[in-house]
């Protein structure tokens, strides 16, 4: 029940209470008095229910505007997120040609460097002794590890194990009965 209907019901008992001491005039007068009083807490009421409704339209759309900011920099966090990676990306693609093409050592390790304090991994090395009876499935172990900054690279098992998703490259230089072969 609610707050006005125990207001109504309480006046009609108190009117009807002292209806037998009052005469007539006296009782019609005090009816009156209550209808007023019931009716003037009734606007008091409906004025407090016009500023709530008020509010709750001015919060609603307060709620609308700040999921749409908020939906905003999810999608620009999104977009600067793959802008990054793309520019690192296009990096480490720049350092991983120039370190192809680089044949002095210590160019590399400088160039492994930078790199490396981006947070990515890296290895380098090689096979340093002559081996024949090369078979179908061969798998090649480099026997000499010059660098292998997060341990990505295994020299027992000779596989490289990319710890996240990412662009990698590799390059190989072969010697074979006096000829040369590179690739990537």
């Amino acid at each position: 029940m609610c707050f006005l209907q125990r207001m109504f019901i309480f006046a009609l008992c108190s009117v009807f209470a002292t209806e037998g001491r009052l005469k007539n005039e006296e009782w019609k007068i005090h009816m009156e008095q209550k209808l007023e009083d019931i009716l003037l807490l009734i606007e008091k009421q409906n004025v407090v229910i016009e500023e709530q409704s008020r509010e709750i339209k001015q919060l609603k759309s307060k709620v609308l505007l700040l999921e749409s900011k908020i939906d905003l920099a999810s999608t620009n966090n999104k977009t600067e997120n793959f802008n990054k990676t793309m520019n690192d990306t296009e990096r480490n693609i720049k350092d991983m040609n120039v370190m192809i093409n680089m044949h002095d050592t210590e160019a590399k390790m400088q160039v492994t460097r930078r790199s490396l304090r981006q947070g990515n991994v890296a290895f380098y090395a090689y096979i340093s002794k002559n081996f024949g009876g090369v078979g179908v499935g061969q798998v090649f172990i480099y026997d000499t590890l010059v660098t292998n900054y997060g341990n990505a690279y295994s020299r027992h098992t000779g596989a490289f194990t990319a710890p996240t998703s990412g662009v990698y490259a590799f390059s190989y230089t072969v010697f074979a009965a006096g000829e040369h072969v590179a690739g990537e």
